[in-house]
């Protein structure tokens, strides 16, 4: 009797275990990859963008993204797609005040991925700007609306930016070799004119 009691409630828990499997979550994530979160006034860096889909199902197409930074501290110098596929729109992304319009991110990188795939769809290079606030700013995601319109998706689409530190360029302190450099050609000016005063 305690056997059948046990071999029941074993069968019970394996039944609700993978009923529970089956329904697996299934999501698709656009997101910011920073180089670095510390950016330097005056230099250019790399931003990546990444998609990426939970569970086999997780089928999402067309559409694209805008990323929206502070026009005062960054300027937007370029969109190279890394995602391998061959469809695109001439002309894209625009490059909007304070947006970068229309990044198409590709029927490809959503398309039947295996399950828990990570694709890069591209990189942004951006320039913090001479004179731009110190501190903290962030570049922000959102589905786009004209001229792509938005992801065809049987899954929620998750969409994630990034924040980074503006510092300034530290000085060049002068290093000490230059100065002993320097004091030597004193020292040496100073021989040799004591040298022709005899």
């Amino acid at each position: 009797m305690t056997y059948i009691k046990i071999t029941n409630r074993l069968v019970a828990v394996m039944a609700v275990a993978t009923l529970m499997l089956s329904f697996s979550v299934n999501a698709a994530t656009i997101y910011l990859v920073p180089g670095t979160t510390t950016m330097t006034v005056g230099m250019t860096y790399q931003v990546e963008l990444w998609t990426e889909a939970f569970g086999a199902t997780a089928n999402t197409s067309g559409g694209g993204v805008d990323a929206f930074y502070d026009s005062t501290v960054f300027d937007f110098l370029s969109w190279t797609d890394t995602s391998g596929t061959v469809f695109g729109s001439p002309g894209l992304p625009q490059d909007l005040v304070g947006e970068v319009n229309a990044i198409q991110v590709d029927t490809a990188d959503f398309l039947n991925p295996l399950p828990d795939a990570a694709l890069q769809s591209g990189i942004l290079e951006f320039a913090v700007l001479a004179g731009a606030a110190l501190g903290t700013t962030s570049m922000t995601l959102a589905e786009n609306d004209i001229p792509l319109g938005g992801f065809f998706s049987q899954v929620p689409i998750t969409f994630t930016g990034a924040t980074f530190n503006i510092i300034d360029a530290a000085p060049v302190p002068l290093p000490g070799g230059l100065l002993l450099l320097g004091s030597a050609f004193g020292l040496m000016g100073f021989a040799r004119r004591r040298g022709t005063q005899r």
